[in-house]
């Protein structure tokens, strides 16, 4: 079995190593992988999100962003774009790698996002990300996964 990776949260959390248990409430979650905080499709994606938030909040999920930028970087993203869900800093690479989503030319993260049921499991996974519009694919993917419940 491997080890779980630590995660470090971007502020307003504390900088602590944390177990991904508490990162997913009873009501599902969304791992979003990006590549790089501050590029056009990932601040993109990232605002979308933001702007769609309180309606992915209505069904009970959470929204956790995932890229191997550094916490620096991670908090500047969080701050500059007014992001309200949680941004890991996974400097070493340790989520991505244990999801399988490192591009094979970096240890950068691939465009994916996995929904998490309830049960800590992976229930979907959008591999087609559209920045633009992925709050939306969000919501479906989390509304498909209520219904299935």
């Amino acid at each position: 079995m491997r080890a779980i990776p630590r995660l470090i949260f971007a502020p307003p959390r504390p900088l602590a190593a944390i177990r991904p248990s508490p990162i997913f409430p009873a009501n599902g979650s969304c791992c979003i992988f990006y590549p790089k905080s501050f590029t056009p499709g990932c601040t993109t994606e990232a605002c979308t999100l933001r702007d769609g938030y309180a309606d992915i909040l209505k069904t009970g999920a959470q929204i956790v962003g995932v890229s191997v930028d550094s916490i620096e970087t991670q908090t500047k993203f969080k701050a500059k774009y007014n992001l309200p869900f949680d941004l890991l800093a996974d400097e070493e690479g340790e989520i991505v790698s244990a999801y399988g989503v490192a591009r094979p030319d970096s240890k950068r993260a691939q465009r994916v996002t996995f929904i998490i049921s309830p049960e800590g499991k992976i229930a979907r996974v959008i591999n087609s990300v559209k920045p633009a519009e992925h709050d939306a694919q969000v919501l479906s993917a989390l509304s498909d996964l209520q219904k299935a419940s």
